[in-house]
């Protein structure tokens, strides 16, 4: 509550124990507008943007990561302070063309250019640590049938256009 009494919304939403901030929110909506823009050439109209229900997709998502983000936690698929360095580095914009990481100075501005402190995106890249761990046991400990991977690409690929004329047969018989 504020101190008129009034209560102050912190966050957007809450997924079990977990608040997601409008920060966050922010930053997800404002991913998703990029990824639509390149994807529709820049040509992205306001039209477009309410047709594709950007903020629902951006709660989605964020929903989603802290789900699985629970879920690796519950099954004990945590990242270590290295795993969450190397994951740092392999961003582009963090290694010089060298390979070598760009110093304090880059880092805090890419970090202030993406709407992040230190510890923010650090804990932002554990996360995502600990849901590729996730991913990967789940992925590793489903079997799927060729012929299922098989059925799938089929719907997902082979489409097929038929033409066809209604003629008389009688017309061609004689023929």
């Amino acid at each position: 509550c504020n101190g008129d009494g009034a209560k102050t919304l912190t966050s957007a939403v809450t997924v079990g124990a977990d608040a997601v901030s409008f920060k966050d929110f922010e930053r997800e909506y404002r991913r998703l507008e990029e990824q639509y823009r390149e994807a529709f050439g820049g040509r992205l109209t306001p039209e477009i943007v309410d047709q594709l229900q950007l903020p629902a997709q951006a709660l989605e998502r964020l929903v989603n990561r802290k789900l699985l983000a629970a879920e690796a936690a519950r099954q004990g698929l945590v990242a270590t302070d290295e795993e969450v360095r190397l994951a740092i580095l392999a961003i582009p914009g963090i290694q010089d063309p060298g390979g070598r990481f760009v110093g304090s100075d880059a880092y805090q501005g890419f970090l202030r250019a993406n709407g992040y402190t230190p510890r923010d995106f650090e804990a932002a890249v554990r996360e995502d640590v600990a849901i590729q761990k996730l991913t990967g046991v789940l992925r590793s400990s489903i079997p799927v049938a060729d012929a299922e991977v098989e059925r799938a690409w089929r719907e997902d690929n082979e489409r097929a256009q038929v033409r066809f004329v209604l003629a008389p047969f009688a017309r061609y018989a004689g023929r």
